[in-house]
């Protein structure tokens, strides 16, 4: 219910099934993703930025679920340039905290360059 309020742009009652969700299963990684994708759609930038990073540093969210997370990003045609601003700074961090691992390496890479920022990517 709450990513149908979510796609029709009912904010209040989305929050409301958000708010009972999160509140069940706050270490299940598509709520946690589906109720950051309400704040950004919502223009709530740092609060979901703010989420990302709490959700990741509780370790309550897999490394393959946030990867899962970015790749369905790249591969969605939707994402606008607001988006962006949520996207650039997540997966800045996400990178910076695994730079070891050559799946997100290359998920980084990829990401640059679909954003044509061809130097950082290289």
């Amino acid at each position: 219910m709450a990513e149908h309020y979510r796609d029709i742009g009912d904010e209040g009652r989305a929050e409301n099934y958000y708010n009972i969700l999160l509140k069940e299963s706050n270490s299940n990684g598509v709520a946690v993703f589906s109720y950051i994708n309400y704040l950004v759609k919502f223009g709530k930038y740092d609060e979901a930025l703010n989420y990302f990073v709490s959700s990741i540093n509780k370790m309550d969210i897999q490394k393959d679920q946030i990867f899962g997370y970015f790749i369905n990003e790249l591969q969605n045609n939707d994402v606008n340039e607001k988006h962006y601003d949520f996207l650039d700074t997540a997966m800045g961090y996400f990178y910076k905290e695994n730079r070891e691992d050559f799946r997100i390496n290359g998920l980084y890479v990829d990401y640059q360059i679909k954003r044509e920022n061809f130097g950082i990517a290289s």
